[in-house]
């Protein structure tokens, strides 16, 4: 990515169950740093299962303005905070992602553009 790196950035999408738009719970965008996850964006879920995560560039540089791009993960949880579905990792992500139409029962390989980095790649990451 070229300088300047945005400072808005969004990440879109729309999540069904088995077919149906899912709208009882939240949706959350997870950075990947040093190792861990940490929550950067959260959102409720409008009733056709549509959602719009938004984040600026200082939620994932935390000052180190040499940090181009986030490294992030979904998740979606039901109003009781039990995880839903979680999808794989999107490294690099344009600052306008939109991550498609997510059956939330199927694996997030089965989902389309869920992209993956795989763990071998991150150091000391956890899942």
């Amino acid at each position: 990515m070229a300088y300047p790196v945005p400072e808005d950035w969004t990440i879109s999408g729309i999540l069904n169950k088995n077919g149906v738009p899912f709208s009882e719970g939240k949706v959350y965008a997870d950075n990947l740093k040093n190792g861990l996850f940490q929550q950067i964006a959260e959102s409720g879920i409008s009733a056709d299962g549509s959602f719009e995560l938004g984040y600026s560039n200082w939620n994932f540089q935390e000052g180190d303005s040499s940090i181009e791009f986030s490294t992030i993960r979904i998740r979606v949880e039901d109003y009781q905070g039990n995880n839903l579905w979680t999808s794989n990792i999107y490294k690099e992500p344009s600052s306008s992602l939109n991550i498609g139409s997510i059956d939330i029962l199927k694996h997030p390989d089965e989902n389309g553009d869920c992209r993956f980095l795989e763990p071998s790649k991150m150091s000391k990451a956890t899942f």
